[in-house]
């Protein structure tokens, strides 16, 4: 299945078709969907990372002393930064819809 892309306007003639005001309402309107659709993607994200028992990288804590005790407090910190990373997002996400 083919999109005729000439079927859509540029932003340009959207602007001079509909006027300045409508213009801005609708490119708040897609940067607001694009933020929410980021936001939906990072929630599926963590939900499958705490499904599998996983750290995600940006999550994971080095441990710089070497002491598996460390280690182990460490791994559970990561693990707690990643469940409290999911419920923020999922309450962001409550409160945008």
């Amino acid at each position: 299945m083919s999109t005729n892309l000439s079927t859509f306007l540029t932003k340009q003639q959207f602007k001079n078709r509909y006027g300045e005001r409508t213009y801005t309402i609708a490119n708040n309107l897609e940067k607001l969907y694009k933020k929410r659709t980021k936001l939906e993607q990072h929630i599926v994200f963590l939900q499958k990372c705490k499904q599998f028992n996983l750290i995600p990288d940006g999550l994971k804590l080095k441990n710089t002393t070497k002491l598996a005790k460390a280690q182990q407090i460490l791994n559970n910190t990561s693990y707690k930064l990643r469940n409290n990373t999911l419920q923020q997002k999922k309450t962001i996400k409550t409160h945008t819809n």
